[in-house]
């Protein structure tokens, strides 16, 4: 075994005991917040984006406002996950 990888082995066995399932859930849920957020992070640009471009084509208001909507409720989100990441 490569010298380098031993401590990361040793980490991993307090991270993901084989024992303590509270703290294996606790793991996950964390790793699935994680990824939400980056998630999150990774639309709302796209969904900026969109609602520019849809803005400078002419379509109907209720697109255009649905889709700032959803901006709107991604920031939030991403705030909201960054902030339950952190805990």
């Amino acid at each position: 075994m490569p010298t380098a990888s031993r401590p990361l082995l040793r980490l991993a066995a307090h991270l993901w005991p084989r024992t303590n399932f509270q703290q294996r859930a606790r793991m996950a849920a964390a790793a699935l917040f994680m990824l939400a957020a980056k998630a999150a992070s990774l639309s709302v640009p796209w969904l900026l984006g969109l609602a520019v471009d849809r803005a400078a084509i002419g379509t109907v208001f209720a697109v255009l406002a649905g889709l700032l909507i959803s901006y709107t409720l991604m920031r939030l989100l991403q705030t909201l996950l960054s902030e339950v990441q952190s805990l």
